[in-house]
């Protein structure tokens, strides 16, 4: 008896320190699939801009207060930023970024995983092809949680994946 004993406590010891291990290089993972949706967003928001001209051309949803939104359709947001860079080659889940993906998964929010969900905020310019290139450190997409630790992940006009820390301290 006392050596099973023994050997649930090893087996304990060692699973409570591969945990954090696990938990960070999950961590790195996800923010490493984050940074690559970013990427993926980016080249298809410029294939968008050099074949139309100009950036995407889509209505935000305006929220009025004690009204909510005044848009007719506010739901169609997300669903028409997809279907604008789906040709592109960004589909759905390049939207979606895995850490927020885990954490709506984790509180068991019925449906909120199957929802069109934009977990990058796009960049709203006017028209025009030269708009979107206009600022070299103007964020195209913005993630909308801050999972990774060092805030919020954005990518810049020139392509760079940086997190808002990055950014705020002048990078």
């Amino acid at each position: 008896m006392m050596e099973i004993m023994t050997v649930v406590l090893i087996v304990g010891l060692l699973a409570g320190m591969a945990y954090p291990v696990y938990t960070g290089v999950r961590d790195r993972a996800e923010g490493a699939a984050c940074a690559a949706n970013l990427k993926n967003l980016y080249g298809a928001a410029a294939g968008y801009v050099q074949e139309h001209q100009t950036w995407p051309q889509i209505e935000v949803p305006k929220l009025t207060p004690g009204v909510g939104f005044r848009s007719s359709d506010p739901a169609s947001f997300p669903g028409r930023w997809i279907e604008a860079l789906k040709p592109y080659g960004a589909t759905e889940k390049t939207w979606r970024c895995p850490t927020i993906e885990r954490m709506i998964r984790a509180k068991g929010a019925p449906g909120a995983d199957k929802a069109e969900r934009l977990d990058y905020n796009p960049t709203n310019f006017e028209a025009g092809i030269f708009n979107a290139f206009q600022w070299p450190n103007h964020p195209w997409f913005v993630e909308r949680g801050a999972g990774h630790g060092r805030g919020p992940k954005l990518i810049l006009t020139s392509g760079a994946v940086v997190d808002v820390e990055e950014v705020m301290r002048g990078r």
